[in-house]
């Protein structure tokens, strides 16, 4: 028997599979193959688009004052710190708003309303440095992007997503 179960860190369903048959194994296989193009095409073209959004902003500041202000161009090397940091957010998270400070360093923004804004911005050394306001609470901090999603992060951002205040 093959049970459909909603899984609780992501929108697609997972599936508990108890069945020996030839049928059995093809419909897992099957509905293994429907997952796969589900995840490509929904969670994978959000993100690809939003890595386009953020090639197109870095596009854009390219150049020593790129913002009429004299601000710093962005680096290939924060752009390639940027786009792993995109890879590397769960399919589950929403992804962000990216930007380019005036310092040359990338952001990506999480944004409800005023009062519920989550950023972070990564650097040429692969530094995360974060900000959070959750109504009339707020936090920040510094982490090292290593190849994957800091825990911290990943608890700023789930905080944010799931904030009543």
């Amino acid at each position: 028997m093959n049970t459909l179960i909603p899984s609780r860190q992501s929108a697609w369903w997972s599936t508990s599979s108890v069945g020996v048959s030839e049928t059995h194994r093809e419909l897992d296989r099957s509905l293994s193959q429907v997952r796969k193009y589900l995840a490509s095409t929904v969670s994978g073209l959000e993100r690809v688009e939003t890595l386009r959004r953020l090639r197109d902003v870095v596009r854009e500041s390219l150049a020593v004052g790129w913002d009429g202000y004299g601000a710093t161009p962005v680096t290939p090397v924060t752009y390639a710190w940027a786009c792993q940091f995109l890879m590397a957010l769960p399919s589950f998270i929403p992804m962000p708003e990216p930007a380019v400070n005036p310092d040359g360093d990338i952001s990506f923004e999480w944004y409800r309303d005023g009062q519920h804004v989550f950023a972070v911005s990564i650097d040429q050394r692969g530094l995360l440095h974060y900000s959070g306001l959750f109504g009339p609470k707020s936090t920040y901090g510094t982490d090292q992007f290593a190849g994957e999603l800091p825990d911290e992060i990943a608890r700023q951002i789930h905080r944010h997503l799931s904030d009543t205040d």
